[in-house]
């Protein structure tokens, strides 16, 4: 019997694994994450901005440009050079230089057209009438429709000391992103049609037309951004600082230059949490299309400060 019973547990030892008090293989667990810089896994947490990072992404931006130029050129005629006429304006000449403040707030109402309001001025020692030589408050709509961005708005000038010249006009702006066509990740030649019309004193249309195009240097924080454009009148009274008694019609003038923005963000390593500080410089040059139109062939440009929130 004793035989038997140790048969039967040799038998029984020989269909079993050994035994081992090694510990048993476990399923890998995935671990939480504890870089915080890290934006990759499922188990990573979203972290708030540090001090000094992150930008405002409210409903409400706001811009203001602080410039000096060499010379107040606006649609082809420089403001600087006036030209005398019978009915007794003056002629401003002097090569002081020019303050410009341009101002503006945006509104971002999601896929609705987005409002804005703004306002630009010039301060010109050597005007006689009035170192304030224009304010201009301006409005209006932008809507991004992709491809294309939409805007429509007014402009309403006004000449201190000079109130029988302040005058009114609606504008509206086409422009088309063209990095479609080209298949590439930034537009390349951002094609734009813009027309005004002046329906309060000088009835008349003027109208341009341009291309643009930005080169970012993201690692020295310099956008580099090239401008050509041709302007065509339709009917259109010319006024400025000084008058244009004739309605005139044809191609007024053309404008090839650059503009320059070097981020002091990029310089000082400061966050955009308070803001965008920007060094601006631009240079272009005007050259009138015909003689007969009032227009100035002028080499021109500034330097200033931007701030954007």
């Amino acid at each position: 019997m004793f035989v038997l019973l140790a048969l039967g547990l040799a038998r029984l030892a020989g269909a079993q694994e050994p035994f081992s008090l090694a510990p048993t293989t476990q399923p890998d667990v995935p671990e939480l994450s504890t870089d915080t810089n890290s934006d990759e896994g499922i188990y990573t947490m979203p972290q708030p901005p540090l001090p000094g990072q992150g930008t405002n992404q409210g409903g409400v931006n706001f811009n203001l440009d602080l410039s000096y130029f060499n010379q107040y050129v606006y649609r082809g005629v420089d403001h600087s050079i006036g030209e005398a006429k019978p009915s007794g304006v003056f002629t401003l000449k002097g090569s002081t230089l020019n303050f410009q403040v341009d101002t503006n707030l945006h509104f971002d109402l999601g896929k609705f057209p987005h409002p804005f309001l703004g306002l630009f001025t010039d301060v010109y020692d050597a005007d006689p009438v009035n170192k304030f030589q224009e304010v201009r408050p301006y409005y209006g709509l932008e809507w991004e429709v992709k491809p294309f961005t939409l805007i429509g708005g007014g402009n309403t000038y006004i000449y201190p000391g000079r109130t029988d010249l302040n005058t009114a006009e609606y504008f509206g702006k086409f422009s088309f992103n063209d990095s479609l066509l080209f298949h590439s990740a930034t537009p390349i030649f951002s094609p734009y049609y813009y027309a005004a019309y002046d329906y309060d004193k000088n009835k008349g249309w003027y109208m341009e037309g341009g291309i643009t195009h930005d080169f970012p240097f993201e690692d020295f924080g310099v956008t580099f951004t090239t401008q050509a454009d041709v302007a065509y009148i339709m009917g259109y009274q010319e006024q400025f600082v000084f008058i244009n008694e004739f309605h005139d019609t044809g191609w007024q003038h053309y404008d090839l230059g650059f503009k320059l923005a070097y981020s002091l963000n990029h310089l000082f390593n400061l966050g955009q949490r308070y803001g965008q500080f920007d060094i601006l410089a631009s240079i272009f040059y005007t050259g009138t299309i015909d003689g007969d139109l009032t227009a100035n062939n002028i080499l021109w440009g500034g330097v200033g400060i931007g701030f954007s929130y």
